[in-house]
């Protein structure tokens, strides 16, 4: 799990660094991945976490059951579905953050960066 507690952090660093409204993301939350939807045809993943604690998504995101989206069009999103399977996985808490917009899909809100966080 050391190695997976050294990816977490850089790539937290690193979409954290790059996810454009981070620093305002209002759909901040806390809880267990219970489901991750992937959507081949249109190359997004849904993220639902259970038990989840905080957050207050954007106006925009009106869509039910999924906590955020993300594309998977970069390498960098690739890395982190890997982080999100292995998350599922272990059933340890994550949290997400999102970018206060709705553009991967107009219904739910896209996820600006993930922390893994120890169990």
């Amino acid at each position: 799990m050391n190695i997976v507690r050294k990816i977490v952090s850089f790539l937290a660093i690193y979409l954290g660094l790059f996810a454009s409204g981070a620093a305002q993301a209002y759909g901040a939350t806390n809880g267990v991945i219970t489901a991750l939807r992937i959507d081949h045809s249109t190359n997004r993943v849904f993220v639902q976490l259970g038990n989840a604690t905080g957050g207050t998504p954007p106006s925009c995101a009106t869509g039910t059951g999924y906590t955020g989206v993300m594309s998977l069009e970069s390498a960098g999103a690739q890395n982190t579905l890997s982080l999100l399977i292995s998350a599922r996985e272990d059933g340890v808490l994550v949290y997400i953050r999102g970018n206060d917009t709705c553009t991967v899909i107009s219904n739910f809100e896209d996820i600006g960066y993930i922390t893994v966080q120890e169990g």
